[in-house]
């Protein structure tokens, strides 16, 4: 069922890919225990932070603050008109996919939604609040999610999902979110950063991986490794 409404994140634009941004910073004796709402919040990689005086400095792999907790808003396609809020996101967003009941998949870097724990990926209702029933946490960030008839495949930068051993890659139900027997081979683990599903194929963009830097092809029922070898170069453009 196609969907006829859109999930937009909000955020502030920053001039630079690698940056090092300036936030002011209230120190106190004794820590706070719960994190600050209202602390502007960098979109990617803190690499450093040096402290000096009333200010904050961060360096890392970034392009966007966003200010507080993130927050996003659902909008009609047809109107544009805005029909619903994202709840508060405690960590960055990276992938919004739809789960054709007019609900969303989400996925990213986070910990928590609207004070629940939910680690990197969620299941919102249809109004864009968060379905307790659905739970299924990573142990590192989701990047990447695509939907084949009733599995949800999961990419990412990640060694566990509902428990269970899976590299960076998973299939999971969608009624439940347990992960499935489908294990992509062993002979390439890079991070899935993107995915496109064919009929038989799981083709994705892998990081770090070997033998292949770029694109790989897995089977959509068993997880092997295709032999279908694109000829890319070293700043991963297709030869």
């Amino acid at each position: 069922m196609k969907s006829n409404r859109a999930l937009l994140g909000v955020g502030r634009s920053a001039a630079v890919w690698v940056m090092l941004a300036a936030l002011r910073s209230i120190c106190t004796a004794q820590p706070a225990t719960a994190p600050r709402t209202n602390f502007w919040s960098p979109d990617g990689f803190v690499s450093h932070m040096i402290e000096a005086g009333d200010r904050l400095y961060v360096s890392g792999q970034f392009s966007n603050l966003v200010s507080g907790y993130y927050h996003g808003a659902i909008y009609d396609l047809a109107s544009g008109i805005q029909v619903g809020q994202l709840p508060e996101l405690a960590g960055r967003l990276a992938i919004v996919l739809p789960d054709g009941k007019d609900g969303w998949f989400i996925g990213g870097g986070f910990s928590s939604i609207s004070g629940t724990t939910r680690s990197n990926l969620a299941h919102l209702n249809r109004d864009g609040s968060l379905d307790t029933a659905w739970q299924c946490n990573t142990d590192g960030a989701v990047l990447s999610l695509a939907i084949h008839e009733n599995t949800l495949f999961v990419g990412g930068n990640f060694r566990s999902i509902a428990g269970q051993i899976r590299t960076n890659l998973a299939a999971v139900r969608i009624a439940n979110g347990e992960p499935l027997i489908w294990k992509r081979s062993a002979a390439t683990l890079g991070s899935v950063w993107r995915m496109l599903l064919s009929d038989r194929k799981v083709l994705v963009q892998e990081i770090g991986g070997t033998p292949f830097r770029h694109l790989a092809a897995y089977d959509l029922q068993t997880g092997e490794l295709s032999a279908w070898l694109p000829h890319i170069n070293d700043r991963g453009y297709v030869a």
